[in-house]
């Protein structure tokens, strides 16, 4: 009967001592808890901001790569407008100074333009082709319209769409807003080409 007692005595404090030991670790956990300003909660909300500052960093790289990539089409695209568009589809009320020009001279021109292999081969015709019709203009005291800011940078074309936009202007304010839009595209499309902005007139 002791033995049974003994044991039963050693088996409740063997018990009371693994409560003890449970209470005390709990209580420690609680005091860590209130230590570590980043509990169990507090660290998956860090985590969760960590992972949505990774997400916006790589969207704002992607969106960086993409601007980058249609900045550079749209400069290929300037670039080969300028030698495609006029050589394809020039019409001889799009060249300057046609009216001072023979039909021998328009078709000379369009010629001219399609055996040119670099962008600063066409803005030297182009500007050579301006000079020399403005010297005609003044020999037959003709009236020729003065070049645009940039004229050799821009085909044919343009140029006539832009004296177009420039004469349905509603108000000289308007066509200095025109203007100046026009001749921040032409500095921007000097520099794509690596044409002097000086020579822009």
């Amino acid at each position: 009967m002791k033995t049974f007692a003994s044991t039963t005595v050693v088996a409740v404090v063997a018990l009371v001592a693994i409560g003890a030991g449970n209470a005390l670790r709990a209580q420690e956990r609680d005091r860590d808890r209130v230590r570590d300003p980043a509990s169990a909660p507090d660290r998956i909300q860090q985590s969760t901001q960590d992972r949505d500052r990774d997400r916006t960093a790589d969207r704002d790289r992607i969106l960086d790569r993409d601007r980058d990539r249609d900045r550079d089409q749209d400069r290929d695209r300037d670039r080969d407008r300028l030698h495609v568009e006029d050589r394809d589809q020039l019409r001889d009320r799009d060249i300057y100074g046609y009216e001072l020009m023979s039909a021998e001279e328009r078709n000379q021109y369009r010629n001219r333009l399609r055996e040119l292999a670099t962008d600063r081969d066409w803005v030297r015709f182009r500007a050579e082709h301006q000079e020399r019709m403005m010297a005609r203009a003044r020999e037959r005291g003709a009236d020729l319209p003065a070049p645009l800011y940039g004229q050799q940078l821009m085909t044919d074309r343009e140029c006539v769409q832009m004296r177009e936009r420039l004469e349905r202007a509603a108000s000289e304010q308007e066509r200095e807003r025109i203007r100046a839009e026009h001749r921040t595209t032409m500095q921007e499309r000097a520099r794509q080409l690596g044409v002097p902005q000086a020579d822009l007139g």
